[in-house]
């Protein structure tokens, strides 16, 4: 049963096997480890004392790990609790923070009526964080998440005006919607930089 659940949580990595989904699957494998290990080699680690000093220390590294090393991030003043909209309470770099609030505010700026396209990796964080509406479906521009036809149907939206200015900074990844980049860096004229991104307009 152990196994069929976590094959079942491993398949949620894809279509992008990559480091964030990779993360998420980090709690699984903690879980059916420590069952494994409570249940095939408890009785293995009872009867040996190297074993039960393994545990414990492990133990002890783990909790460090996860409740003292942030707290001395905190006290250092290398981390700082976000106040970001929509992600307050985690754990982040002061220079994070700054320039998150630094880029919404110039991306508040420059939407106009609701019709600002962010073509970027971090569209939806900035969605959220500068109070933007999202004029499409798509919070994260990628080929993946496009789809057969979300690439098409930005592209009408930005010809029929429903969309009037894109944001996009270019970033060299494979899943990148380079047919929309192709119509964006034709169709509209380049305006100026806005942090990341560069602003274009009909």
């Amino acid at each position: 049963m152990a196994a069929v659940f976590t094959a079942a949580s491993f398949l949620a990595i894809f279509p992008r096997a990559d480091y964030p989904h990779l993360m998420l699957m980090m709690p699984v494998f903690l879980v059916v480890g420590t069952w494994l290990l409570a249940t095939v080699a408890g009785k293995l680690i009872d009867s040996c004392r190297l074993g039960r000093l393994a545990v414990r220390t492990a133990t002890i590294g783990g909790l460090f790990a996860t409740v003292g090393l942030p707290a001395v991030m905190l006290v250092t003043g290398d981390r700082i609790v976000s106040t970001l909209p929509h992600f307050r309470g985690p754990f982040v770099r002061p220079d994070f923070e700054q320039a998150a609030l630094r880029q919404a505010g110039q991306l508040r700026a420059v939407s106009s009526e609701d019709q600002l396209f962010l073509l970027m990796p971090q569209a939806g964080f900035y969605y959220l964080v500068a109070g933007i509406r999202n004029p499409t479906p798509f919070d994260y521009p990628l080929v993946t998440a496009f789809g057969l036809t979300g690439e098409d149907a930005v592209v009408a939206a930005i010809k029929n005006g429903h969309i009037s200015r894109v944001c996009w900074e270019y970033w060299p990844w494979v899943l990148r919607p380079a047919r929309l980049e192709q119509f964006v860096a034709t169709w509209l004229r380049p305006g100026p930089k806005v942090g990341q991104c560069t602003l274009y307009l009909r």
